[in-house]
Formats: C-alpha cells, sequence, structure tokens
C-alpha cells in the first residue's frame, strides 16, 4: 500500500472501513447515530511526536491497523515550522537537542534528518538587576556565585532520593511535594540575589516561576533531564544543537511514511470505554471504534476530552491539577535579517535581560547561515503594554537594535506563535503545582482500562523536551502490542 496522509473528507467515506451499527451491542449502538463510523484495531489522539512514534513501532511490530486523529491540519504537535517569504524555516515550538537525548536524534537519522550545532560563539549580552555586560556567562558578584553553586548542589543532593521512574514513591515525597521550589529557597538560602537567578531560570525553561512550582516535581525534572547543568548550559547541554529543515520535520517524514490513516481537524470530544462493547472515540464527524485508545497529549490538554465513566479520580485530578497550574503564556518571535550580522561584531546573538521585551533571544539562523533569526521568547503577562501587535513588534525590534547594533531595526521579516492563543496546546512547558505528584503522580503512565497514555511529560527520561515525546511513543507502543496480542 502507498503511504500516505489523507485528510478527513478522504478517509470518511460512506463505504470506508465501516461497521454497521446493528451489528455492534446496544449500548454502543445508541452512541453512534447519524455519524460515520470507522473500525480499527487501535486509535491514536494526537499526531506530533509522541503519538506519530508510537504509530511507527506498533507497524514495526506488525499492528498496521491504525488511525490517527489530529485535531488541527498539520502534524508535529507542539513543535512547528512557519516560512519566510524568503523560504526559510522558522522553529516557533521545541526545536533543541542535546548529549543524552539518543532516541530523537536516532529517529531523526533513520529519517534522514541531519543535525548541526547551535551557534554559540562570541559573546552574550546580560543585562541583569542594574548592570548591562558581555561575555560568556553572567557576571555576578562572588558571593552570590558561590551561595547559588551551593543552593544548586544542595538541591542536586536532596534530588538523589527522587526516582525518575516514580518520582511519587520517594521517601520523602510527601514533604518535598507539599513545598514549592520558592518555600524551599526561602528557607535555606538566605540571599535573595540566588533566588532572583532562580526566578531567571524556571521562567526560561518552564515558563513558570519558583513559587507555582512543586518541589517533588523540579527534583524529578532535574534528575530527569541530567541536573541543573545540563539545562543551564547551552553549547555541550540541553539546547546544543538543532535539527536540519526545523524539528517539525520530524513528524512529517514520520506521518508520511506511516501506513497508518491521519485525520486532520478531527479534535476528539469524548471517550467512553465499557465492557462488552468496542472502545468509543467521538469527533464530531466520526465513531472510531478500536480495541485500545492513546492519549498521546499532555495531561493538561487531556483534561478537555470528556472520558464517560473511564477513568478514575486519580486521574481526573492529575489532568485538572496539571491543567490549573500557573504559567506564563509563551510567545515565540523569529525575526529575520539579510544575514546573522552580529556574528561579525563578535556576539553570539543570545541575549538575557529582566526587562521585556527583550528578555531571552537566541540565534536561530538556518545552518546555512544565508539568512540571519533571532529567536525571542516573550511572556505578556509580564510585558504590559504590548499586547497590540504592531506596538509589541516595534518594541522588539527598537530592543534589538539596541543592543545588537542599527541593523538590528532592518529586519526582512517578523513572525511570532502565540502558543497562548493556540486553540489544542494549553504550553510547550508545563511544570505541575505542589501537593500533586505523590498522591496522584502513579496514574501518569498506568492505562486506564483501555486507554493508554503517551506524551513528553510521561516520560522519565527527558521528560518535557522532544526526546521525552519519542520515548514515550516507543514505551506505549510496546505495552500495546502485549496488550493486544
Amino acid at each position: 500500500m502507498k503511504n500516505k496522509i489523507i485528510t478527513r473528507r478522504n478517509f470518511i467515506t460512506t463505504t470506508a472501513a465501516g461497521i454497521s451499527a446493528c451489528a455492534l451491542p446496544l449500548q454502543a449502538a445508541k452512541l453512534l447515530t447519524a455519524k460515520k463510523t470507522i473500525k480499527t484495531r487501535v486509535a491514536i489522539i494526537g499526531g506530533g511526536l509522541a503519538g506519530l512514534t508510537t504509530a511507527r513501532n506498533l507497524e514495526r511490530l506488525g499492528i498496521t491497523d491504525v488511525v490517527i486523529l489530529e485535531a488541527r491540519s498539520r502534524v508535529g504537535g507542539r513543535t512547528l515550522n512557519l516560512r519566510s517569504p524568503q523560504g526559510h524555516h522558522l522553529e516557533s515550538g521545541g526545536e533543541w537537542t542535546g548529549p543524552g537525548q539518543d532516541r530523537v536524534q536516532a529517529l531523526a537519522t533513520e529519517l534522514g534528518i541531519s543535525q548541526f550545532p547551535c551557534y554559540y560563539k562570541g559573546d552574550a549580552i546580560f543585562e541583569l538587576g542594574n548592570t548591562t555586560h558581555k561575555g560568556l556567562v553572567p557576571r555576578v558578584g562572588l558571593g552570590d556565585s558561590k551561595d547559588f553553586i551551593s543552593a544548586a548542589l544542595r538541591l542536586h543532593h536532596l534530588g538523589k532520593s527522587v526516582p525518575v521512574e516514580n518520582a511519587w514513591l520517594a521517601h520523602n515525597a510527601k514533604l518535598l511535594d507539599q513545598q514549592t521550589l520558592a518555600d524551599w529557597l526561602i528557607a535555606n538560602v538566605p540571599n535573595r540575589a540566588v533566588h532572583g537567578i532562580f526566578s531567571r531560570f524556571t521562567r526560561a525553561v518552564f515558563t513558570s516561576y519558583p513559587h507555582h512550582i512543586s518541589l517533588l516535581w523540579y527534583l524529578f525534572y532535574m534528575n530527569s533531564c541530567g541536573g541543573l547543568w545540563s539545562l543551564m548550559r547551552m553549547e555541550g547541554g540541553a539546547q546544543d544543537s538543532r535539527f536540519d529543515g526545523g524539528s517539525q520535520e520530524i513528524s512529517i517524514r514520520m506521518a508520511n511514511a506511516l501506513k497508518a490513516n491521519v485525520m486532520f481537524g478531527e479534535p476528539t470530544k469524548e471517550i467512553i470505554d465499557r465492557p462488552g462493547s468496542p472502545v468509543i472515540v467521538k469527533t464530531s464527524s466520526a465513531n472510531i471504534l478500536c480495541e485500545r485508545v492513546v492519549v498521546a497529549m499532555s495531561p493538561a490538554d487531556a483534561n478537555r476530552i470528556d472520558f464517560t465513566d473511564c477513568l478514575e479520580p486519580e486521574r481526573k485530578e492529575l489532568m485538572a491539577s496539571w491543567a490549573n497550574t500557573p504559567k506564563l503564556p509563551a510567545l515565540k518571535v523569529a525575526v529575520v535579517y539579510k544575514s546573522p550580522f552580529w556574528r561579525k561584531k563578535g556576539l553570539s546573538g543570545h541575549i538575557m535581560g529582566d526587562t521585556p521585551p527583550v528578555q531571552l533571544t537566541f540565534d536561530n539562523s538556518p545552518k546555512s547561515g544565508e539568512v540571519g533569526v533571532i529567536s525571542l521568547f516573550l511572556s505578556l503577562i509580564e510585558a504590559k503594554g504590548l499586547t497590540d501587535k504592531k506596538v509589541r513588534k516595534k518594541a522588539i525590534i527598537t530592543g534589538l537594535a539596541k543592543r545588537l547594533g542599527p541593523e538590528g531595526a532592518r529586519p526582512i521579516y517578523y513572525t511570532e506563535k502565540d502558543w497562548a492563543r493556540d486553540l489544542w496546546s494549553t504550553g510547550c512547558v508545563l511544570p505541575l503545582k505542589p501537593d500533586v505528584l505523590h498522591r496522584v503522580g502513579h496514574t501518569l503512565r498506568k492505562a486506564s482500562g483501555r486507554i493508554h497514555w503517551a506524551g513528553t511529560e510521561t516520560s522519565p527520561v527527558w521528560c518535557g523536551y522532544m526526546d521525552g515525546a519519542v520515548r514515550s511513543g516507543e514505551r506505549c507502543a510496546v505495552e500495546l502490542h502485549k496488550a493486544i496480542t
């Protein structure tokens, strides 16, 4: 069979793979009135890295009767390549990889996608507190530096008690989970400048602040990703490299190689798992009848689905708590120039500051360097007065020109992706609030009846990263294969 991605209209026909409602148990038949009915072995909800990897690995295990339901008109989930008028990809979602992220890297290699190192040569610009300077690392006082290293080492030692596979089983899990990272800092680190460093770090990595993040979850996350230094370092760390052609290309090539049917524009509204009937996955236009279903979404986004009488209360609480954890809505901006002019000035293009709109930037130019791209992260909650896009664009370009030079005032293209307004993703990185993980974390990966869970948040290794999403799909495929064969 020729591999393909097909649209809802092409896929759902009156004769394709349907089964008669009258052949079903009466209870199921009543639910399927006036909708197209499709029968499959496995339904996967979500066409991002986790869902597509699940389907890819199921095929390798001999299970090819799979339907993927994607709410958007594209694959990729929280990875997204936008295009400039000049034809260059602009990564507007997850993009980085680094040492230890071997599963996503191996997958990209299989698909013919190469990696290239990010550009970190030259000086970064730091505007922290009342000081502005250039260099490779932020310049802090000797006392602040010692206190930060001391706090980081104490947290590292504390985190040794937290297993990545099941953080909720740590002997002190309840105590750790009932406090925030900020609570621990206040109790253990008198130097408030160190609190500010952690606040900048969590804002950049988690789009949240220490007073919103469970200490247990923070320690688990650090362990999952190789430690604080791995996340803080860029060259040689979690932000070491990128994928040529943009990270979404991984999902695009995976989808094109699948035998599975990918149905676009099909947000899942309801899942029904009752004994004696197939699992029913309901969208606005179809009912999918299957043996098993995979929810390949973040727990926060899965909270939007109506799981009719088929989830334990603890799982419902986990999803609702994740959805209700305070976070900073992330706006990712791409500013394109004729060339990466800052490199000739000895600058890396990396800016870190306390004052919006230019608080965090990276050189995101393509491998060829034929154009220059600055990616900028911004939370509109912090950037008061910049809710209007025209005003925001002007402020960002003015801010870049001030820091990178007058060439910064002359971009050839500007675009942005406001993840806070995305219909189908609550955000890119989703931290978890206190007093949740130790009580209901055991439901994170555990199947709920015939409903299985994938997504980067379910991965004990590289949770929150593309690598974690791939790992979760690999795990879920093995789990499904054991369950239905």
